[in-house]
């Protein structure tokens, strides 16, 4: 099985004792949105009591703005409690995930669970991300439909964790009324908003999928800030500054893309969203060696090794702001002249 995520930030600050710049975890490098941290620290005191168990009144706003039933949303401590929780829940037999790259977790959830990944129709379940991670490749809602009709499945799962991080994208989620049958759509904040540590995901399916899941869903997974987090986000103001700072942020990915083609034995993947694939073709070099040597200077960019279907010879880069992006450039262009150090 398959394990290892980026964004280990806290680990590598206490090896080295130095401040780290993390380009490893796809999130909204200008986040959070203004306001959010002062209004969470105001509320700081509620934390002396349990948290709504099923976050009832964050689960009727959010099914409020999407245009579905409360009974066909669920509130999560994050997309990954979904991801692991639906194979189980659902007790598939066969899980089938397209694409020549997919996220590790998709599959470590099936297996898990006792599920078979296959590669032909017909699975009890299907895991796709839109825009996919770590390609950044985004497909329209119609080419979804068209995919499920041709791999047959129970259930499709659609991550759209990273959907407001293109331009084109939130026009394409599926999570619109009505949703297609068959579907299960996957939202997070912690990536559009900035802020993967306060763990706060969705899940939207048709209602006997969320009655399956709420039966066998501890209570108070969403905790009181979280909660209270997914209120303060649910405001125009907020959607506003998501829009805006993501095409920010896609306007330097698009620099820093241009920027890394210049280095030989480097070339950037196009993608539809923020975060980018890069191929290394320098034979001194692979992802699991050049991700260490940059750690070791305090970046922490993503080995790719773990996604299915690539090599090790992949890394995907999240941009930052432009002055800490500078930055890894000039830590990318100093390793691509010299042979990589011993480990």
């Amino acid at each position: 099985m398959l394990h290892g995520h980026g964004g280990n930030i806290f680990r590598l600050s206490r090896e080295l004792d130095t401040e780290v710049i993390d380009f490893s975890a796809n999130a909204n490098p200008f986040g959070p949105p203004p306001g959010f941290t002062e209004h969470l620290a105001e509320r700081i005191p509620l934390v002396t009591h349990l948290p709504e168990p099923n976050a009832d009144s964050l689960r009727k706003r959010l099914a409020d703005r999407h245009g579905f039933p409360p009974e066909s949303l669920s509130i999560g401590a994050g997309t990954t409690e979904f991801i692991h929780a639906l194979p189980r829940v659902l007790q598939a037999r066969t899980a089938y995930i397209p694409g020549r790259a997919a996220y590790a977790d998709y599959s470590c959830s099936a297996l898990a669970a006792g599920a078979q990944i296959i590669k032909e129709p017909g699975a009890d379940i299907a895991f796709l991300a839109n825009p996919v991670n770590p390609t950044g490749r985004l497909r329209t809602r119609s080419e979804l439909q068209e995919l499920a009709r041709e791999l047959n499945v129970k259930l499709f799962i659609i991550d759209e964790s990273y959907l407001d991080l293109t331009l084109e994208g939130p026009t394409e989620s599926v999570a619109t009324p009505p949703l297609p049958e068959g579907f299960a759509v996957l939202r997070s904040f912690s990536k559009s908003h900035g802020v993967p540590g306060l763990r706060l995901g969705i899940l939207m399916a048709e209602e006997p999928v969320i009655s399956q899941v709420e039966a066998v869903k501890p209570p108070w997974t969403v905790s009181t800030l979280a909660q209270i987090g997914g209120h303060f986000f649910l405001n125009s103001s907020i959607d506003r500054w998501v829009e805006s700072t993501a095409r920010k942020a896609l306007e330097e990915s698009r620099w820093l893309q241009g920027e890394i083609a210049r280095i030989p034995g480097l070339v950037p993947q196009s993608s539809a969203c923020t975060f980018f694939l890069t191929r290394i073709e320098n034979p001194d070099w692979d992802a699991t060696s050049l991700t260490h040597q940059l750690s070791r200077k305090g970046f922490l960019v993503r080995d790719c090794t773990n996604f299915r279907g690539l090599g090790n010879n992949h890394i995907r880069i999240s941009p930052r702001i432009h002055e800490e992006n500078r930055k890894l450039l000039l830590a990318l262009e100093t390793a691509f002249t010299a042979k990589p150090a011993s480990r």
